[in-house]
């Protein structure tokens, strides 16, 4: 579907660029590194990108899913590697491409190094301020510890490695709960993790909420736990916009967005591991009140290149380097 619409998008673009003058064709990806774009071939100066893709699931990770995870991690980065780099038609629209713009330093480091020179690295997501906007508390006491999950219950998010890190973090602790709204294929080991645990009382499962809601579960929240694999993830920009302390993996989208001032990031090691080190960085957090208020603040700071009123003037200042004004 993606390359027949792109097909006939070029020949509608073509004949429009006849008929009247334009500096440059930017084409905005679906965040896709591996799949072609024709509008590289209009004869004006053309942008490529934002660019991107998930890294692969780590194995120690992505075997816990079971055999059929593994090879569809190992299948889906074959076909991207054999695409960017192999494929007459890609190589052709790098080329060709007066600017390329990649999401992060991985996506970056995947691309042919003949290209890089011409690479610019910047997210391709951004958020408005959520705290800006009126949304009011969900909770009127403040004696609990609140943790907050938001997202799909799919493997590459790892909701059961958030859940299960908590539930470690928990027995110490009467004070605390974890609240994880989303939906997903994962949703049942979800459930059977929860009952089968003594701290099920602590944890809360909720479905898919609308924006507002969701925006109030975070604005009541001490800590955003996300350990995802993904390389982007929105949520990670709407919780430091409200000023709050982020643990999740040192891997993907957080490896870039969230600094060592505004969260905690885990090593990717073993699952048994990764959910103790989660557990310890939620301990941690839990008692020094101090830390949780600097990286707040320093979120806070951080979510300020995301913002889309910024993404728009340096996006502005890159077509006025291209156009030479």
């Amino acid at each position: 579907y993606y390359s027949l619409w792109q097909i006939g998008a070029y020949f509608h673009a073509r004949k429009i660029v006849k008929n009247a003058k334009f500096d440059l064709v930017h084409h905005l990806v679906y965040v896709n590194t591996w799949q072609p774009t024709f509008m590289a071939f209009l004869g004006i100066p053309f942008i490529f990108g934002p660019i991107g893709q998930n890294p692969r699931v780590p194995f120690v990770i992505a075997k816990n899913y079971g055999i059929k995870i593994v090879l569809r991690e190992l299948l889906i980065t074959f076909i991207k590697y054999i695409s960017i780099n192999f494929s007459p038609l890609m190589r052709a629209i790098y080329s060709k491409a007066v600017k390329i713009i990649a999401i992060n330093s991985d996506v970056y480091y995947k691309i042919r190094p003949k290209y890089r020179k011409k690479t610019l690295i910047y997210p391709s997501i951004g958020a408005c301020n959520c705290s800006d906007i009126s949304i009011p508390d969900i909770y009127t006491e403040r004696d609990v510890f609140r943790i907050l999950y938001v997202g799909r219950f799919v493997y590459i998010k790892c909701p059961d490695i958030a859940l299960n890190a908590f539930l470690k973090f928990a027995i110490n602790h009467k004070d605390v709960e974890f609240t994880m709204i989303g939906d997903g294929k994962l949703v049942n080991e979800l459930q059977r993790i929860k009952e089968s645990d003594l701290q099920s009382h602590k944890v809360t499962l909720l479905p898919w909420q609308d924006r507002n809601m969701v925006w109030a579960y975070m604005k009541s929240c001490d800590i955003f736990l996300f350990p995802s694999c993904e390389g982007g993830g929105m949520v990670f920009l709407e919780a430091m916009s409200f000023g709050k302390p982020i643990v999740c993996l040192d891997y993907g989208g957080g490896k870039d967005f969230v600094t060592d001032g505004c969260g905690i990031k885990v090593k990717v090691t073993s699952k048994e591991e990764i959910e103790d080190d989660i557990a310890k960085a939620l301990e941690r957090l839990y008692r020094l009140e101090a830390l949780r208020k600097t990286m707040g603040e320093s979120a806070t700071q951080r979510f300020a290149i995301y913002n889309w009123n910024q993404k728009a003037l340096w996006m502005n200042e890159l077509y006025k380097t291209i156009r030479g004004k």
